[in-house]
């Protein structure tokens, strides 16, 4: 029999182009906001509906978190108030008129967030006032010291900063950052970073650059066949066709290696972002009728690679054609897409039809890590198997004492055991996705190479996390008076809900009291109340010793001086963080 060994290769690439922001400056004077959002506060922000669709970098938004600390974000609900200049991590899409430590509170009344409208559709304006305050050493704001605003515009990218009153000594921006960002790529402008750069009438306008149309090319490597053995079928001429439509993201690259063997198998597997459906089309043609067609629809970005095989005596002349539309997404989540071919040809001295049974399927690449004492039906096994599947948790090898080895090697989770400060902060920082350089020590007790260092440090400069004063027993100062953080105590349950709430930017005003052990003006009432609200942490029912009820409520206990076991530690970042994999 003859044996057919073609390859071809074909690849797609799509050239993509995110347009920039650039920026004139001029006068002007704020039009006053006339509906207050209801931000007074010192690091909150504020969620509010857009009166028309907003386009940002070529997005289209509905909504956007306003903060007090002089930002919003269209993506993100972060409430970092210690600046650093663009582009930086804490946010993702987001607009900074005056990044820096603010508080909308106080003034006796004056100060907030007001909003308001100018022109007619479709041309209208939405103006967003902050009138805050440098944040004093301590308390509220006592006077505005420090008014501007964002206007944001219905028709077209524009987007306008404009400042009216700066009376504090660093209302000129010299500890502030003044910019737009997509992300934390390079798409970013910036106005200015810590440099004393804005004053009372100044205007600046960002307007969004053309890029011109993205272009998607195809080149394709044609590979002469070659043929062994005695053929008993009439040499003839195949033609391989990919077709390819659909959403490319950034770079997209297709190729193709045919095969061809009397019986086999069509695998066709993609890493990819799930935002995009493909069609592929493999047509074989030999003299008389023989076809082999399978149309698997997947989402794939990234590198396909497909192994048809049929048998026959043939040329290959490959084709490729690519199409679609190029948009730009992160990449988040790995897909599989398998096709089975199974095809028979019987050459003999007339051709004769191959014909095709067709398979496809799509699977989500799936974790296998597991843990020997957090068995799928345990109530931490969602979140557990969530965090460790994205390797923020491990897990201990077997063969400790009570800790047997199956025949797998499993290792052992230990959801009973405490957390320490130092873990919840690895946690934690690692949930958030946080990449900020840790600087130098902060803490007496956690050098440079200490094992938490990184984490310790990138949450404390957001204060996400803080320490105790130097001076105690065993915590002598030194020549610096540094705190120490403490790495190896066990976190309460108090301490992990300010760590969680605030490395995930929740940071929306509260109401009410959920539990008769924290009530409104506790030290963890807000952060208690924020993740509450979400489900992410609960309570237990009053009655037990020391937990009296108190009527008509009669709230459950939170608890929150209670040591958090690395299960419950699991399950409250976990579901804080990555809401999907709540059951």
């Amino acid at each position: 029999p003859a044996t057919l060994m073609p390859s071809s290769t074909a690849t797609a690439t799509a050239t993509v182009c995110i347009p920039s922001y650039t920026f004139a400056s001029g006068t002007g004077a704020i039009v006053p906001g006339t509906v207050d959002i209801g931000n007074h506060c010192d690091d909150c922000n504020t969620l509010i509906s857009l009166p028309f669709p907003v386009t940002f970098y070529g997005l289209t938004f509905n909504s956007a978190n306003i903060g007090a600390n002089g930002y919003l974000q269209f993506i993100g609900n972060i409430t970092a108030f210690s600046n650093t200049c663009l582009p930086t991590s804490p946010f993702s899409t987001a607009v900074l008129p005056f990044w820096d430590d603010l508080r909308t509170d106080g003034a006796g009344g004056a100060a907030g967030i007001f909003t308001s409208i100018t022109g007619t559709a479709p041309n209208r304006i939405f103006n967003i006032e902050w009138r805050a305050c440098i944040h004093p050493p301590s308390g509220a704001c006592t006077g505005v010291d420090t008014q501007f605003e964002v206007r944001l515009y219905e028709s077209g990218s524009q987007v306008d900063f404009v400042y009216g009153l700066l009376t504090a000594p660093t209302s000129d921006g010299s500890s502030a950052t003044v910019g737009v960002q997509r992300d934390t790529t390079p798409h970013f402008t910036q106005f200015s970073c810590d440099t004393p750069s804005l004053s009372t009438g100044l205007h600046v306008t960002f307007n969004l650059d053309s890029c011109g149309t993205p272009v998607a090319s195809a080149t394709t490597t044609p590979v002469t066949a070659t043929s062994t053995g005695i053929p008993t079928s009439t040499p003839s001429t195949a033609t391989l066709t990919s077709t390819r439509t659909g959403t490319a993201i950034v770079t997209n690259t297709t190729t193709a290696v045919p095969n061809l063997t009397p019986t086999g198998t069509f695998i066709s597997t993609s890493t990819a972002t799930p935002t995009s459906a493909a069609t592929h089309t493999l047509v074989a043609t030999t003299t008389g009728t023989s076809v082999v067609s399978s149309t698997a629809t997947s989402e794939p970005v990234g590198t396909a690679t497909r192994t048809p095989t049929n048998t026959s005596t043939q040329v290959a002349t490959p084709s490729s054609i690519v199409t679609g539309t190029v948009t730009t997404q992160p990449p988040t989540l790995t897909v599989s897409t398998a096709t089975q071919v199974v095809a028979t040809h019987t050459p003999t001295g007339a051709p004769t039809a191959v014909t095709a049974t067709i398979a496809p399927t799509g699977t989500p690449s799936v974790c296998n890590m597991s843990f020997a004492d957090v068995p799928p039906g345990n109530t931490f096994y969602p979140a557990v198997t969530c965090l460790a599947c994205r390797h923020i948790v491990g897990g201990y090898p077997c063969g400790g004492a009570g800790e047997p080895c199956d025949a797998e090697g499993t290792p052992y989770y230990r959801p009973g055991d405490t957390v320490s400060r130092g873990q919840i902060a690895k946690i934690a920082a690692l949930a958030g996705g946080f990449s900020d350089d840790p600087g130098a020590p902060i803490y007496a007790d956690v050098p440079s190479d200490a094992p938490f260092y990184r984490w310790i440090n990138q949450l404390s400069r957001l204060h996400y996390m803080g320490g105790y004063s130097c001076g105690g027993p065993g915590e002598p100062c030194d020549a610096e008076s540094r705190p120490y953080f403490r790495p190896n105590a066990s976190a309460t349950r108090g301490q992990i809900t300010k760590i969680v709430a605030n490395a995930a930017g929740f940071g929306e005003p509260v109401a009410g009291q959920t539990f008769e052990d924290v009530p409104p003006g506790s030290p963890y009432y807000l952060y208690v109340e924020r993740l509450a609200a979400r489900n992410v942490m609960g309570g237990y029912p009053c009655g037990g010793a020391g937990e009296a009820c108190v009527p008509p409520e009669n709230r459950p206990y939170f608890r929150p001086a209670s040591l958090v076991t690395r299960g419950q530690a699991a399950k409250i970042t976990g579901y804080a963080f990555f809401p999907q994999c709540s059951p």
